[in-house]
């Protein structure tokens, strides 16, 4: 018999609590968990759910592949490689439009910020 899980699901991290019913943004970036949306300039790309996890972590700030393996794989219980997250990454880079990622050598990955 299948469960029917409660639309609203919590992740925990690291003493911070996501409510994967809650759109969040960063720079020119919506992300609307529920529908597996992310807005970006007005065009709509759909994600994969853990992609919109991976995309709320890339929203606070830089984080590396090595990071968020601990800080949400690990966290899940899963046993991972760093190649894991750098795959998320990588399609996450296809999905978007040039420009909405932001990389950094030593700090890792992060959605661009809106310049004013």
């Amino acid at each position: 018999m299948w469960l029917i899980k409660a639309f609203v699901i919590i992740l925990t991290v690291h003493e911070k609590v996501l409510q994967l019913d809650e759109r969040f943004t960063r720079g020119r970036v919506l992300v609307d968990p529920l529908a597996q949306l992310a807005i970006v300039d007005n065009r709509m790309i759909h994600l994969a759910p853990r992609e919109v996890n991976v995309m709320w972590f890339l929203s606070e700030t830089f984080i590396s592949c090595e990071e968020l393996c601990e800080r949400f794989f690990y966290q899940k219980g899963e046993i991972v490689n760093h190649d894991t997250a750098y795959i998320h990454i990588g399609r996450l880079k296809k999905k978007l439009p040039e420009g909405t990622l932001e990389t950094h050598q030593y700090r890792g990955y992060r959605i661009k910020p809106q310049l004013n």
